[in-house]
């Protein structure tokens, strides 16, 4: 038995340190079983070559997955029924929902292919959040190859089969895109994550002093992948929306705004232009972890590799855009962020990538104008270049 807790900021204390040791070889794996309150396929690359290798085989996969609060998507779990070869005979996949309580287990059952089992439980969800243990959490590891005890893991993996076979209210399985949306119509899955509460950027000590909140940082990163169509996983689709085409009335409840500098203008003396506009902050300290962990937190953040072969995090967000007075509409954008971007110089981590806006500052220069980006309650955003 072990014990992992990441309060500790070990990395090797994290969910995914443990699921990468253990997957290392997918080819080892024979049966896998899951069950997280909340679940995001974000946090499923370290899963993935182990996953498809258990569809190649037909081997069994049982999982559960919470939907509370309206966190858990429809896109989500298309990722899902994708990676694990859906529909298939020894797949079971199930949504579970109440209307007054959460489903709230993290265990994760792995069975190999000589007999032996290993599993945690804890508090990490299937989340990036959760496998990169940037929140602190905590679990044990049991594993008969280290002498425990069989028949405790029989326990944990029989939990998990039992809500298939008795088939309980609350349970709703899925095996086809169209069991999704059958449950987005019903209100079970959302088509896009609620917004979270602004989290605060600075607390106040007793004598009335800001003092800056401490943040944390991921202690394991998983790698992308690609779904089958051939579309990388990042960036996401653009994502139906509540509203329709229209702006959106609900309270604004965060506000970002910046002068926009030559290089911002795609407009530098020297060097190629980056077709992007650095998100920094006026207070030292907050530029590297604001835009990520605070303004657009609630994203679903997708983690690949840069060309250099460092870790960058890319979200894709719906914007309604206004170019120097001239509504835009309804577009797409993309966010990335990568904490190797001379972090530690209190220089930018975060870029906003121009996508479709390139054609608007290449026509007409916004150096010196200000962009603004307002965030509401219903997660919903408004980008504008006055």
């Amino acid at each position: 038995m072990r014990y992992l807790d990441s309060g500790s900021r070990d990395p090797q204390s994290a969910l995914g340190a443990w699921v990468a040791e253990i997957l290392r070889d997918p080819s080892k794996v024979a049966e896998l079983r899951w069950q997280s309150g909340f679940f995001g396929s974000t946090g499923l690359g370290l899963f993935v070559p182990a996953l498809r290798a258990l569809a190649a085989g037909d081997r069994p996969v049982n999982v559960l997955v919470g939907s509370n609060d309206g966190q858990t998507t429809a896109f989500d779990l298309a990722i899902l029924l994708e990676v694990l070869g859906a529909p298939r005979s020894n797949l079971n996949i199930g949504v579970v929902k109440f209307r007054n309580a959460y489903f709230h287990p993290k265990t994760f059952h792995i069975k190999r292919d000589d007999g032996s089992a290993t599993a945690y439980s804890g508090s990490a969800n299937l989340t990036q959040s959760g496998v990169s243990s940037l929140h602190v959490e905590a679990g044990i590891v049991l594993d008969t190859r280290n002498g425990d005890d069989p028949a405790v893991l029989d326990e944990m993996a029989d939990a998990i089969d039992g809500w298939f076979a008795a088939q309980p209210a609350g349970l709703y399985p899925i095996a086809t895109t169209s069991d999704l949306d059958a449950l987005v119509q019903a209100r079970i899955l959302a088509t896009r994550r609620r917004p979270r509460p602004r989290r605060r950027a600075a607390l106040h000590s007793p004598t009335g002093a800001e003092v800056p909140e401490p943040v944390l940082s991921p202690l394991v990163l998983a790698p992308g992948f690609t779904v089958a169509t051939g579309s990388p996983h990042t960036p996401r689709p653009l994502p139906p929306m509540p509203f329709g085409r229209r702006r959106s009335s609900a309270p604004v409840d965060a506000v970002y705004s910046k002068k926009i500098t030559p290089s911002d203008a795609q407009r530098k003396g020297q060097g190629n232009q980056r077709g992007s506009i650095t998100l920094t902050m006026g207070r030292k300290g907050t530029t590297q972890k604001y835009f990520r962990f605070d303004l657009f937190a609630g994203e679903q953040w997708q983690t690949g590799t840069t060309r250099t072969g460092e870790i960058v995090e890319v979200a894709s967000i719906v914007a309604f855009v206004s170019y120097l007075g001239e509504d835009r509409g309804r577009l797409n954008m993309q966010i990335s962020y990568a904490a190797n971007r001379d972090e530690e110089q209190d220089n930018y981590t975060s870029l906003l990538h121009l996508g479709k806006l390139s054609d608007d500052f290449k026509r007409e220069d916004p150096t010196g104008r200000t962009l603004t980006i307002q965030r509401r309650t219903d997660g919903t955003y408004e980008l504008t270049v006055t």
